[in-house]
């Protein structure tokens, strides 16, 4: 059974993995059958969503998260 508790690590690392830029652990943090949406990169699914992080890691050199 999955725990609140489980989900707030599972969220932990995915912005522990942002901040460092990780696109490989942020992916890890996902379903396999991941769909992302948001008003810059709309209907994202699979292998695209994956490519959005990996891109946005490679090429956001200003990107700061807190």
């Amino acid at each position: 059974m999955t725990t609140q508790t489980d989900h707030a690590a599972l969220i932990d690392a995915f912005y522990e993995a942002f901040a460092k830029r990780d696109a490989d652990a942020m992916n890890a943090c996902y379903h396999p059958d991941i769909a992302f949406s948001d008003p810059v990169f709309p209907d994202l699914r699979g292998d695209d969503a994956r490519a959005m992080w990996e891109m946005l890691c490679a090429q956001g050199k200003d990107l700061e998260v807190e």
